[in-house]
């Protein structure tokens, strides 16, 4: 942040100008996909952020391409903290398609919703839609509540181990369980420089 001041009616910041959302981005791609290097890049941007964040117990509890910044230059940034809030308080808030399945199913919420949110970004910037999306366009919450997710086979081999390896389905009585996958930001940023 550069600075503040106030008007009449709002506080206002001064921030970095960035270019576009990561949703422009992939709007502006064939195919609507990141390459494998720019789909790294911005996931080391977007772990960072969070990181700082999770160490503080802030849930951000919205992250999606539309919250993703882009300067122009490789850099990613994390915004739109109107969802955010700390660990010990909580409700059920956030995008659909992105939101992990202890959201839907109201259960609690710790920062592995936010990985869990990025999860879902690295497959839409690999395959250009959201892994549980149907032929309408529309998500289903069902599909989500179950951590019904399959990789696809078209999916790049080094991408495909983030998903992968990170949405998992619990097998104990469709109890789900935040264990099986990342719980921190920093843990996929490890997975992650395994792709560079």
């Amino acid at each position: 942040m550069y600075g503040a001041f106030k008007s009449k009616v709002n506080i206002c910041f001064v921030l970095e100008f960035m270019k576009q959302s990561l949703h422009e981005v992939l709007e502006n791609k064939r195919g609507h996909v990141l390459s494998v290097k720019n789909i790294a890049r911005m996931t080391e941007c977007v772990a960072n952020a969070l990181s700082y964040c999770h160490k503080r117990c802030i849930i951000h509890r919205d992250l999606k391409p539309q919250n993703i910044l882009h300067n122009g230059e490789g850099m990613y940034k994390v915004s739109d903290f109107g969802s955010a809030t700390d660990e010990r308080h909580g409700t059920n808030c956030g995008t659909l398609g992105y939101m992990a399945p202890e959201v839907v199913i109201r259960s609690k919420q710790t920062t592995a919703l936010d990985c869990y949110s990025l999860e879902i970004v690295i497959h839409q910037c690999s395959q250009g839609k959201l892994p549980f999306q149907l032929p309408t366009g529309h998500v289903s919450d069902y599909m989500v509540s179950k951590w019904k997710y399959n990789p696809p086979v078209t999916m790049n081999l080094s991408i495909r181990a983030l998903p992968q390896m990170l949405i998992r389905k619990s097998v104990l009585s469709s109890q789900l369980i935040t264990d099986y996958r990342h719980q921190t930001q920093d843990d996929v940023y490890k997975l992650e420089r395994q792709l560079i």
